[in-house]
């Protein structure tokens, strides 16, 4: 099986060395190492707090708009704690 991001890993650990050198040193190695390639793997997938499959995107998600949300939000203006724009 093969390590959790191997590459990415790689990447920092090579950069981490190539900082520690001094003057030329490290901006031939810096310009050894290169450009750093992504494949692409978690593109489009929400990384937040999704409940479901269904809220896989920001599109989805419902924002605190519950009736509960709602009448926190306005006890919350009628007692001075929250101010509205």
């Amino acid at each position: 099986m093969s390590k959790p991001f191997a590459r990415s890993l790689t990447m920092a650990a090579a950069v981490a060395h190539a900082m520690s050198l001094t003057g030329l040193e490290r901006e031939f190695a810096l310009a050894g190492i290169g450009e750093y390639q992504s494949r692409g793997k978690g593109k489009g997938k929400f990384s937040g707090l999704a409940v479901n499959s269904r809220q896989t995107t920001f599109k989805n998600l419902k924002v605190g708009g519950g009736n509960r949300e709602v009448a926190r939000r306005q006890r919350q203006i009628a007692s001075g704690m929250l101010q509205v724009g």
